[in-house]
């Protein structure tokens, strides 16, 4: 069954806020089902070990889509909602 909700969660060289971003969206209770999509736009620190490190251990709720070559934040954001399986999506940048 599809999630209900895609939390679609953008990243790029955000090391010092992305684990809260994350968190945020985990901590949420819901009576349906939700995924986090986590699109790491080819950062350089190490945003996408510790993304790796959640999905790895919330596999249920939380993948990672690395990109192999920066595509800017428009692309990424195109990216990112194309991947997007929920009703309804909910926008989260690493930093929020």
């Amino acid at each position: 069954m599809a999630p209900l909700v895609s939390v679609c969660l953008i990243t790029y060289n955000q090391q010092q806020f992305v684990a809260q971003a994350i968190e945020s969206a985990l901590m949420q209770k819901c009576p349906f089902k939700f995924e986090v999509l986590i699109c790491d736009d080819a950062s350089t620190d190490e945003t996408p070990r510790i993304a790796k490190t959640y999905a790895d251990t919330n596999s249920e709720f939380v993948k990672i889509f690395p990109s192999e070559k920066n595509l800017g934040v428009l692309r990424n954001w195109e990216r990112a909602l194309k991947l997007c399986t929920g009703k309804y999506i909910a926008l989260l940048e690493g930093d929020d």
